[in-house]
């Protein structure tokens, strides 16, 4: 088992106004409420950028990622997919669609976009009395896909200071291990990767690679 482990002044915190600036554009043209990027990663570490934090906090307080279709493994997801909430759900039970519900995060949709070391989703909500969204996910996915295009554009250095500063990572559970004299604290780990932060490396001496 693993838990996370949450940078002190994440951005996952404290960008929930950026990203409402973005979104402003389609929120207006479809009454939508509710907008959320996560980028995951096969070893469970992640970038998650959303309008309301105070429900992402909750997600993971709650541990609510293990359960969550669109929250796990990479390896999960073969090509692009889209999925309306209403028809697939949130998780095998209903735990997280009645959080959400609770939230009035409701009608949402999730279109999955799928890179060679990571997963992006990019999620879509309204209030729970703007049903008729669900035929616009299905007729206008154009929309979606030029607002991706448009929100990899506007959000780009939230998205780079994410990558490098803020990623939520994953650490194992040492209270499940036996004890070890030889097992480094999970914050002096993190506190190491925070001090060696690599900006490029080189692959045969010559060629140079940006992270």
């Amino acid at each position: 088992m693993s838990v996370l482990i949450i940078p002190q002044n994440s951005i996952f915190f404290n960008s929930h106004n950026q990203i409402k600036v973005i979104c402003q554009p389609i929120f207006d043209l479809l009454d939508l409420t509710f907008f959320r990027y996560l980028q995951v990663y096969k070893d469970l570490s992640r970038i998650d950028l959303c309008t309301h934090p105070e429900l992402i906090n909750l997600f993971y307080s709650q541990e609510l990622y293990k359960i969550s279709w669109f929250d796990k493994a990479s390896s999960l997801y073969q090509k692009d997919m889209e999925y309306i909430w209403d028809v697939k759900g949130l998780s095998e039970d209903t735990t997280v669609g009645d959080i959400a519900i609770e939230y009035d995060v409701c009608h949402g949709f999730s279109l999955i976009r799928v890179s060679k070391n990571f997963h992006e989703i990019f999620e879509f909500a309204t209030h729970k009395t703007n049903v008729s969204i669900n035929e616009v996910y299905v007729q206008h996915l154009e929309i979606f896909e030029k607002f991706i295009l448009y929100f990899n554009e506007q959000a780009r250095e939230l998205i780079d200071d994410s990558t490098n500063h803020s990623k939520l990572i994953f650490v194992p559970n040492q209270s499940n291990n036996k004890p070890d004299t030889n097992t480094i604290a999970a914050e002096k780990i993190e506190n190491f990767h925070t001090s060696t932060r690599i900006k490029r490396f080189y692959i045969n001496a010559t060629t140079v690679k940006h992270t």
